[in-house]
C-alpha cells in the first residue's frame, strides 16, 4: 500500500528517455517512425534491481528465462554496497553475464541496462525495477515488458520524487482508500462479500491487521 507502481508504458518511457531501446520503440523507414511493436525473440531474460533483505543492501537479480517454471530456481540475487560502484564495476558485469550466458554486443546493452536501472533505482528512490528483455539479431538488447515501483514515501514525508508522484493514476486505486488517504488515513478493503475493511493511522498497523 506505499509502494507506487508505474504502468508499463511510462517505465517504458523512463527508459527510451535513457536510450534503451524497448518494444514500444519506434523504428525508422527513410526518417518516418514505424512503431516496434514486435517482440524480438520470444526467448526473455530477466533483469531487476531490488532489496536484498537477507543482505540488507541492494542488489541485481538476473535469470535466464522468465518461465514461471524456471525463473525462481534460476534468479540469482548479486548484492553491491549502497552508495558504491559495485553495480556497475566490471566484476559485476562479468558475474551476471555470465549467469545470463551473454557475451560480445549483447553483453555491452546488459551494461547499459545494469547501469540505467541502478541510476533510477538510486536517483529516483525505486523499491523494485523489473524488465525482462530479449536480444535481437544484431546483438542488441530490447526491453520487452516493465514493472516499475517506488516508495511513496520519499513524497509523502518530505516531498521528494514529485515528477515519480505525479504519474500516479488514482483512476485505477480504490475509490474509499483515496477518500482515507486524503484524511492522512490508510483504508484497505477486503475481498469477498460484504463491506468490511481496516482504516488505521500507520501503514505497519494496516498489514498487521
Amino acid at each position: 500500500k506505499r509502494t507506487l507502481y508505474l504502468k508499463q508504458s511510462q517505465a517504458f518511457d523512463m527508459l527510451e528517455a535513457r536510450g534503451i531501446a524497448t518494444i514500444k520503440s519506434p523504428l525508422t523507414d527513410d526518417a518516418h517512425p514505424i512503431p516496434d511493436d514486435t517482440p524480438a525473440s520470444s526467448k526473455e531474460h530477466l533483469l531487476s534491481v531490488s532489496i536484498d533483505r537477507t543482505a540488507r543492501s541492494p542488489c541485481i537479480i538476473a535469470s535466464p528465462s522468465t518461465d514461471p517454471a524456471d525463473t525462481f530456481q534460476l534468479a540469482e540475487k548479486f548484492s553491491f554496497a549502497y552508495g558504491s560502484d559495485g553495480a556497475t564495476s566490471d566484476a559485476m558485469l562479468e558475474n551476471v553475464s555470465k549467469h545470463l550466458g551473454m557475451e560480445g554486443v549483447a553483453q555491452k546493452g546488459l551494461a547499459n541496462l545494469i547501469s540505467t536501472l541502478v541510476d533510477i533505482f538510486m536517483s529516483k528512490e525505486a523499491i523494485m525495477l523489473e524488465t525482462k528483455f530479449a536480444i535481437r539479431e544484431d546483438g542488441t538488447l530490447q526491453v520487452q515488458d516493465a514493472k516499475f515501483g517506488f516508495d511513496d514515501a520519499a513524497y509523502k514525508s518530505s516531498g521528494r520524487q514529485k515528477e515519480i508522484h505525479a504519474l500516479r493514476d488514482k483512476d485505477t486505486e480504490v475509490r474509499e482508500e483515496i477518500m482515507a488517504e486524503k484524511e492522512g488515513m490508510i483504508y484497505v478493503r477486503l475481498g469477498g462479500e460484504g463491506s468490511l475493511g481496516t482504516i488505521v493511522n500507520g501503514a505497519g498497523l494496516a498489514m498487521n491487521t
